[in-house]
C-alpha cells in the first residue's frame, strides 16, 4: 500500500511537470513571410509623425522581426519563459532547422551583469549557453550562421 501511494505521488509529480513544460512552449504565434528579392544594405530613413516627432520604432522584438523581414528571412515566433535566464522578456524565432533567441533584461539586474560579463546565459541546472550580451539585451543563435542575425541585433534600440 505504501508503495502504491509513492508511485501515485510520483506519477502526479511527472504529470504536473509535463503540463508546466508543455505550457511554456504552447504560446506559438506563427509569423512567416515570403522571401524578398532585394537585400539593400542602405541605411533606412527615419520616419517622422505629422508633428515632426520621430516615429516610435517599436519594441526591440518588433524591430528584430522587421529586420528579419527586411532580409527576407521567414520565421515562426514563440514567446519564451524569460525569467528562467533572469530576463524580463524573451522570444524565440524558429528559422528553418535553427533558432534565434532574443532576451530583454533590466540592466541593473544581477542576471544581466553576470550574462554580460560571461557573454553567456545561465539556465539553472543546465549551465551556461554562449550568447551576445550588450545594451540590456542578449542574443543566442543556434544551428544558423550568426552574422546576419547579429547585424540585426546590433541595430536594435531600446526605449529610454
Amino acid at each position: 500500500m505504501k508503495h502504491m501511494k509513492r508511485a501515485a505521488a510520483s506519477l502526479l509529480a511527472c504529470a504536473a511537470l509535463c503540463a508546466v513544460l508543455a505550457g511554456c512552449g504552447s504560446q506559438q504565434e506563427p509569423e512567416t513571410t515570403p522571401p524578398q528579392q532585394s537585400t539593400s544594405s542602405e541605411p533606412t530613413e527615419q520616419v517622422t509623425t505629422p508633428s515632426g516627432e520621430p516615429e516610435d520604432p517599436g519594441t526591440v522584438f518588433e524591430q528584430y522581426e522587421a529586420g528579419l523581414e527586411a532580409q527576407g528571412i521567414a520565421f515562426e515566433k514563440v514567446q519564451m519563459a524569460a525569467e528562467i535566464v533572469g530576463a524580463a522578456e524573451g522570444a524565440k524565432y524558429k528559422i528553418g532547422d535553427g533558432a534565434v533567441e532574443l532576451y530583454l533584461f533590466d540592466e541593473e539586474a544581477e542576471a544581466y551583469t553576470a550574462a554580460e560579463e560571461k557573454q553567456a546565459l545561465t539556465l539553472e541546472g543546465f549551465g551556461d549557453f554562449p550568447a551576445t550580451v550588450e545594451n540590456g539585451m542578449a542574443l543566442m543563435v543556434s544551428d544558423l550562421e550568426e552574422d546576419a542575425y547579429l547585424e540585426i541585433f546590433r541595430s536594435l534600440t531600446t526605449a529610454e
